[in-house]
């Protein structure tokens, strides 16, 4: 009975983890927000604000780029250097 009920669960995790990313990703940026408002308030510069939050995102990310994209080879071609100089100048590509 509890292999079953596992299966279940696994199941309904498989098929509602697009949902479950969404209301994750809106906690963690209702998170941010309250933090960003307390920061500001205590009297923090918004600009050291934004560079610890840099700073902490790249060291909690860097280890899973280091392990998870290491053994792929990196292939940086003109179109994809053109297409990320499109997105970071703020036109959207569909």
């Amino acid at each position: 009975m509890k292999n079953s009920s596992m299966g279940c669960v696994r199941l309904m995790v498989e098929t509602n983890k697009p949902y479950l990313g969404m209301v994750l990703i809106q906690l963690i940026y209702a998170g941010m927000a309250l933090l960003s408002k307390l920061a500001v308030t205590k009297g923090m510069n918004p600009y050291v604000f934004v560079v610890y939050r840099q700073a902490l995102a790249t060291l909690a990310l860097s280890p899973f780029a280091f392990f998870l994209e290491r053994e792929l080879p990196a292939k940086l071609s003109c179109k994809l250097l053109f297409k990320i100089f499109l997105v970071s100048s703020g036109y959207v590509l569909f």
